[in-house]
C-alpha cells in the first residue's frame, strides 16, 4: 500500500503547500480579478473596491490576516484606524468601498451588550443560495464577516451555491471569498451553478440547490479544494441563510438558544401598498404567502401602519396551523401570550428567511427534498420540518427579537413602531423569563396541508384542510 496516496498523507501535503503559498494564491487570485476586470471580461462590483485589493497585493497573508480581523472589528465599533498606513488602512479602505455600496436606506443593526459573545466552543456551517443578489451582497458581506471573525479560529465554514444570476452577485461573490481566504475560514462558493428548467417544479429546484450548498457537510476526504474542509466540515449547527437582509447579531442571539430548529421572523409590507415591486423580485416568491387569515388580493391600495409576516406558507404554530401574515401573527394563546412579550416561543414548523439547524441531522446525510406520493404538497422547508419531527428532533422555536426582511426599505423598519405588536426584548431580559414550554402544545397534532394551485406557483390557502398527524415526544400531554 502506497500510503503517500493516501487521504491522510495527501491532506499533510496540501496544509504544507497551503501553509507556504497562502499568500501567493490572495496575490494571484487579487491580479486576476482585477486583470480581467480592466479588460472587460467581468463587471467590477466597484473601481474603489477593486483598487483597494490591488492594494493588498504582495502582502504576506500574516499579516493581512490580524490587519483584516482588526478593521472588521473597529467597522462594527465605528471606530477609525489608529494605524493610518499599511494593511490596517488599506483594508478598512476596503470595507469602506464595499460598503459604499450598500443600497439606501442603510440598515442600522440592532445592539445588545447582554448578548454572549461565545458560543461555548460550537462549529458553525454558514449556507446560503443567492441569485440575482448584487444590491444585498455588500450588507450582506460586511454582517457575515463581522460575526465570523467573532468566532474561534477553525470553527466555521461558509458554504455558497449561487445559480442563474445576470447581474454583479458572482462578482462580489469573489470579493467575499478572497476575504474568507485572508482569514483562513475554507469556504465552498460555487458561482454558475443550475439553472430552473422549463417547466421544472419550483419546490423541486429548491431542494436540489439547498442541496448543493449543503455538499460540503458530505464531502469525502481530500475532494476538495486546498481552501476546502478535509474530510467534510463536523458542524454542530447550520445555520441556512436566504436572500435576506440580517445582523451579525441575529445570527450570534439565534446561536444561543439550544432547539433543534430556531428561526427570526421575517417581514414584508403590506400586500396593500407596494406589492408588485416587492414580489415580482423576490427569487422565492412565487409561492405567494398570503396566509390563511392574512389580507386577500383585490383590495384597494392603501397605506397601511405595520409590516406583514412573510413565511406564513411554512410556519406552524404548536398546533400545526399556519402562521398569520397579519398581527397577532399566531392564535395558539401560550404562543401568542409569549409573543406579546417579545419572547421565543414554541412552534412545529418555521424557517422565515434565516434559520438555525441541529448540524448532527444533516451530519446524517439528510437532503431536502419535494412531496412524495400521496403526501402534501409543501416547501422543501415544512417537509424538513416534518423529517426532522419523525426522526425525533422536536425542539423548534421561533424568536421575535431576530427580524429580517428581502429589502433595504422594509428592514429598515423592522425594529421600529411598524412591528409595534412586538417588544424588542434584550437576551438577558430572554434568560431570565421563562424557557419556552412545548407541554402547552397538544402531544399529537395534525400539520395544516395548504397545497399548491393548478398552476403550481400560488398557494391555494381556501382549500388548507388538517394533514398528516404527528406525535410530539418532548413535554407534551394528549
Amino acid at each position: 500500500m502506497d500510503i503517500s496516496r493516501s487521504p491522510k498523507a495527501r491532506n499533510s501535503r496540501i496544509a504544507r503547500w497551503r501553509s507556504k503559498y497562502s499568500g501567493l494564491i490572495i496575490c494571484i487570485a487579487v491580479s486576476l480579478l482585477i486583470v480581467y476586470s480592466s479588460r472587460g471580461l467581468l463587471k467590477a462590483p466597484k473601481q474603489s473596491v477593486l483598487t483597494v485589493l490591488a492594494s493588498i497585493e504582495g502582502r504576506p497573508i500574516n499579516e493581512l490576516r490580524p490587519a483584516l480581523r482588526s478593521a472588521l472589528s473597529s467597522s462594527t465599533k465605528g471606530d477609525s484606524p489608529s494605524d493610518t498606513t499599511g494593511s490596517i488602512q488599506a483594508l478598512h479602505t476596503l470595507l469602506a468601498g464595499i460598503r459604499s455600496r450598500r443600497i439606501k436606506p442603510y440598515i442600522d443593526c440592532v445592539t445588545d451588550s447582554t448578548l454572549p459573545e461565545s458560543l461555548g466552543g460550537q462549529r458553525i456551517f454558514f449556507a446560503s443560495n443567492l441569485h440575482n443578489n448584487e444590491d444585498l451582497l455588500p450588507h450582506y458581506i460586511l454582517q457575515l464577516l463581522q460575526l465570523i471573525v467573532r468566532l474561534p479560529v477553525g470553527s466555521s465554514y461558509v458554504s455558497i451555491y449561487e445559480s442563474g444570476s445576470t447581474d454583479e452577485t458572482g462578482q462580489w461573490l469573489q470579493v467575499l471569498q478572497l476575504l474568507l481566504q485572508i482569514l483562513e475560514v475554507p469556504s465552498t462558493i460555487i458561482t454558475g451553478g443550475l439553472t430552473r428548467a422549463e417547466g421544472q417544479d419550483r419546490i423541486d429546484f429548491l431542494a436540489q440547490v439547498r442541496n448543493a450548498a449543503l455538499e460540503p457537510l458530505w464531502r469525502e476526504a481530500g475532494n476538495g479544494s486546498a481552501w476546502g474542509a478535509e474530510g467534510g466540515f463536523k458542524a454542530d449547527r447550520v445555520v441556512f441563510i436566504n436572500d435576506v437582509y440580517f445582523c451579525a447579531r441575529d445570527i450570534m442571539r439565534l446561536l444561543q438558544h439550544q432547539g433543534d430548529l430556531v428561526c427570526g421572523m421575517d417581514f414584508h409590507v403590506d400586500v396593500r401598498e407596494g406589492w408588485d415591486r416587492h414580489w415580482r423580485n423576490i427569487p422565492a416568491a412565487e409561492i405567494m404567502p398570503y396566509g390563511p387569515y392574512g389580507p386577500q388580493l383585490g383590495l384597494k391600495p392603501r397605506k397601511h401602519d405595520h409590516l406583514i409576516f412573510y413565511d406564513s406558507w411554512v410556519s406552524r404554530d404548536l398546533a400545526g396551523i399556519p402562521f398569520a401574515n397579519s398581527r397577532p401573527f399566531v392564535l395558539h394563546q401560550y404562543s401568542l401570550a409569549r409573543l406579546q412579550q417579545g419572547l421565543p416561543f414554541p412552534v412545529s414548523c418555521c424557517w422565515n428567511g434565516l434559520a438555525v439547524l441541529n448540524g448532527s441531522f444533516f451530519q446524517q446525510g439528510y437532503q431536502f427534498r419535494t412531496s412524495g406520493e400521496g403526501e402534501c404538497e409543501g416547501s422543501e422547508g415544512s417537509f424538513m420540518c416534518e423529517d426532522m419531527l419523525r426522526a425525533g428532533y422536536q425542539q423548534f422555536i421561533v424568536d421575535p427579537g431576530v427580524r429580517q426582511a428581502y429589502f433595504p426599505d422594509t428592514a429598515s423598519k423592522l425594529y421600529t413602531e411598524k412591528v409595534s405588536f412586538i417588544p424588542l426584548t434584550t437576551w438577558e431580559e430572554v434568560q431570565a423569563a421563562p424557557k419556552p414550554d412545548f407541554s402547552y402544545g397538544p402531544r399529537r397534532f395534525k400539520m395544516t396541508c395548504c397545497g399548491k394551485q393548478p398552476q403550481g406557483e400560488l398557494v391555494y390557502w381556501a382549500k388548507c384542510h388538517p394533514g398528516e398527524e404527528f406525535t410530539r415526544t418532548i413535554g407534551c400531554v394528549d
